[in-house]
């Protein structure tokens, strides 16, 4: 079950025009479409596609949640894309990192 409020979901659906079984690429496919027709820059009105755009914010929220919270029924505080994205990455390992790695164990 989702964190968000059925009835806030339902309009946001609406909104894009996709059912309530309708997954993450479809509910995207719908979105650029009516983007392209509703976009300020494509002679739509500001207000049209700022619905659009927080419609589609709203599923897109409410689809990555995490999958385990769905199964069981926990309520997870959800990661926000920016923590998510800010993360510490690995630094990138070239071959010749690997291959000096490789030749140091063997000297050993």
């Amino acid at each position: 079950m989702s964190t968000r409020g059925s009835a806030e979901e339902a309009r946001a659906r609406s909104v894009l025009g996709v059912g309530p079984r309708a997954g993450r690429s479809e509910v995207q496919r719908a979105f650029r479409a009516l983007s392209k027709a509703r976009h300020p820059d494509h002679g739509g009105a500001d207000d049209d596609f700022e619905e659009l755009l927080s419609a589609y914010e709203l599923l897109r929220s409410i689809d990555s949640e995490p999958v385990a919270a769905w199964i069981t029924g926990d309520e997870v505080a959800s990661v926000s894309r920016i923590a998510w994205d800010s993360r510490p990455r690995p630094r990138r390992r070239t071959f010749r990192h690997v291959f000096a790695d490789v030749l140091r164990e063997q000297r050993r």
